[in-house]
């Protein structure tokens, strides 16, 4: 009888060892751990303190304020009974795609309602408005001109500045402001009759009068006016307030007593223009500055202008009888600035007043100061009428001219925050086309990135 060899593979003890086997390599490579690492140690504490000043053209080490947190409790104006729920967008929403639009150079409600169309898929990915099924229409964005509360949105944009400003410790160039005011001739307003009365003497002028920061070049405060209703004086002095502001300049509108000595009881300087109808003190300083010579002079040679600057010490001046209602405002310094011209040789004077003590300041800062002021025209006033054609769009409505140079305003101020805190050499108008149609870049200027 043949007998057959057991064989290894079909043995039953054979399978079993090598179940045996399979089971403990799966185990070990189950049970198989990463090499062990030592304990992290604490970091060792150290006396230095961290620097917190970011350095030139490099983001700061912490991010400043979040905007939109400041936009959250926005009162709203609508009754959101009338209005079903996939539909209504909420007033923070329609006011942060607002901010994004006028970034891109947009400055009516066409033109937000075309910047949602262009930038649609991107917006409705972004956290803040992605909860959003569809974006506004542009009717919806010309409810929202004509009801919103302005004066709410003005007090948070400009919140956010000073608080970016107080973050990154820059209250010193903060501290010299030019306040001025500019009319918005866009306004279309209409008599009794419903006729449009625009441009004729029977037109309610609107105005805005803006505190702008002469060395960073944003609008830390401004304040909006009604010819028929409101002085420019008075919304001049409501101003005056800011903690941050150190030293003021404005033009010969505001040479009033009340105003100086309101800036003087605050404990800050001025440097006002002398109007022509304080016939009393104008005379008295034309006087002494034709017979005293000059505490301090300089001259500053441009192209076309040649201004030589003359500083005269008028605090023992100011002391006679004359110029009683004077007094109280601590004038110190008279500046005269008389200006030739290159080209047809005309001579142009002009005079100011201060509280400044001349051994202080010398007559270079008064004039670096006085020139500075006009500054605000250049920087400002220039760019809402040419980038954002402030003058040209003609709104029926007070709040919509109000709601879109509140807008216009605040984005030039954010463009130029960034430009100089990372000393840029970009103008509002690069800036603004570099931002058409990309949101990325639009987030960037509102995050103060580069």
């Amino acid at each position: 009888m043949k007998t057959t060899k057991s064989n290894s593979k079909s043995s039953p003890d054979n399978i079993s060892n090598l179940n045996e086997k399979l089971k403990l390599g799966k185990t070990k490579i189950l049970k198989k751990q990463p090499p062990k690492q030592p304990p992290k140690q604490p970091p060792k504490e150290t006396n230095s303190p961290p620097s917190n000043s970011p350095p030139s053209n490099s983001p700061p080490s912490n991010s400043p304020p979040n905007l939109f947190e400041y936009l959250n409790d926005l009162p709203d104006y609508r009754n959101i009974k009338y209005y079903s729920n996939h539909t209504t967008y909420s007033i923070s929403q329609l006011v942060i795609l607002s901010i994004m639009a006028s970034l891109q150079g947009q400055a009516t409600q066409i033109g937000f309602a075309r910047f949602c169309k262009n930038n649609q898929v991107e917006l409705l990915m972004f956290p803040p408005l992605n909860t959003l099924s569809r974006l506004p229409s542009l009717a919806t964005f010309n409810r929202l001109s004509k009801g919103i509360s302005f004066e709410e949105i003005n007090k948070r944009l400009h919140k956010w500045l000073c608080d970016c400003i107080k973050f990154l410790s820059l209250e010193k160039l903060a501290s010299k402001v030019s306040i001025d005011g500019k009319y918005l001739k866009g306004y279309k307003s209409k008599d009794k009759d419903g006729k449009s009365n625009h441009q004729t003497s029977e037109q309610n002028m609107l105005g805005s009068i803006s505190m702008f920061c002469q060395d960073l070049k944003i609008v830390l405060d401004s304040n909006t006016l009604e010819g028929k209703k409101e002085s420019e004086t008075n919304k001049f002095r409501e101003l005056l307030d800011n903690p941050l502001v150190k030293l003021i300049t404005g033009d010969s509108l505001h040479c009033n007593h009340q105003t100086l000595e309101k800036i003087n009881d605050l404990e800050k300087e001025y440097i006002i223009g002398l109007k022509g109808n304080c016939s009393k003190l104008k005379a008295t300083l034309d006087t002494l500055s034709q017979t005293k010579k000059p505490y301090s002079t300089t001259t500053d040679n441009t192209k076309k202008v040649l201004r030589n600057i003359e500083v005269f010490e008028i605090s023992k001046v100011m002391k006679s009888k004359q110029l009683k209602n004077w007094s109280s405002c601590n004038i110190q310094a008279f500046v005269k600035v008389t200006k030739t011209s290159k080209k047809t040789g005309k001579i142009q004077v002009n005079t100011y007043i201060s509280n400044i003590n001349p051994e202080i300041y010398s007559a270079k800062e008064f004039a670096i100061s006085i020139r500075k002021h006009w500054g605000i025209e250049n920087n400002l006033h220039w760019h809402k009428d040419v980038i954002f054609g402030e003058d040209k769009h003609i709104q029926t409505s007070v709040n919509s001219n109000f709601f879109f140079s509140t807008l216009s305003s605040f984005a030039i101020g954010v463009i130029n925050f960034r430009n100089s805190l990372y000393n840029l050499k970009e103008t509002v108008l690069d800036v603004v086309r570099y931002n058409a149609n990309r949101l990325d870049r639009t987030l960037a200027v509102l995050r103060l990135e580069v």
